[in-house]
């Protein structure tokens, strides 16, 4: 996971890199400055949203591989599991709250969900919600 991101810093700084390049260039010729800045700016934002997806969906594509591990090694096959959805935020991360989230819903229980966490690169359970009593929960 930290590849990845160290990847998608150097990606961006490239791209940061070579449209310096452009503006200076493009100043050069004539064009206003503003116009410029503004170009660079757009192409930088955009540059940060498309590497912030990527990050996204890879991660949550390893995070969601990790949590079907997790489950096989707690003797969950498949088809014992109803649905498995993986969530990120960026704004938890800025707040300190967990990173990724896991919500799993079990064949023999589809009204309750359990969620799980990942904390330091392992899944912690984290609790269940739903609208079945406490002492019912099988999981």
């Amino acid at each position: 996971m930290m590849l990845v991101m160290a990847l998608a810093v150097v990606l961006v700084l490239i791209i940061i890199g070579i449209f310096i390049k452009l503006v200076h260039s493009i100043t050069k010729n004539g064009i206003k400055v503003a116009l410029a800045k503004n170009i660079v700016s757009i192409i930088i934002a955009c540059a940060l949203l498309i590497t912030m997806g990527g990050y996204v969906i890879i991660g949550s594509s390893n995070v969601e591989k990790k949590a079907w591990d997790y489950l096989e090694i707690k003797g969950y096959q498949e088809e014992k599991i109803q649905s498995l959805e993986v969530t990120h935020s960026f704004l938890n991360v800025i707040l300190s709250y967990d990173e990724w989230k896991i919500k799993v819903v079990y064949a023999d229980e589809p009204t309750s969900t359990y969620s799980y966490r990942i904390v330091d690169g392992k899944i912690v359970e984290g609790g269940v919600s739903g609208t079945i009593d406490k002492e019912d929960l099988k999981h």
